[in-house]
């Protein structure tokens, strides 16, 4: 019987998407802005596709929806 880690494969997955960023040179970018991550955040957490800015934004919305809904 064989037993595939959901939680390995989308790590897998991942670490793939961010070699092929490296290759084409999109990594350290802002997936929404297309602005540069800036080197502190890479370096605090290597997988950010967001800038600082950017992730403010979303956790804003996120936290203002929640407000809302409660």
């Amino acid at each position: 019987m064989s037993y595939l880690d959901p939680t390995r494969y989308t790590v897998d997955a991942r670490s793939t998407g961010r070699w092929r960023k490296i290759e084409d040179g999109s990594y350290g970018y802002c997936g929404i802005s297309g602005d540069p991550i800036g080197l502190q955040r890479l370096l605090l957490r290597p997988t950010a596709e967001l800038s600082f800015e950017e992730k403010a934004r979303q956790e804003e919305l996120e936290r203002s929806y929640t407000k809302r809904r409660g």
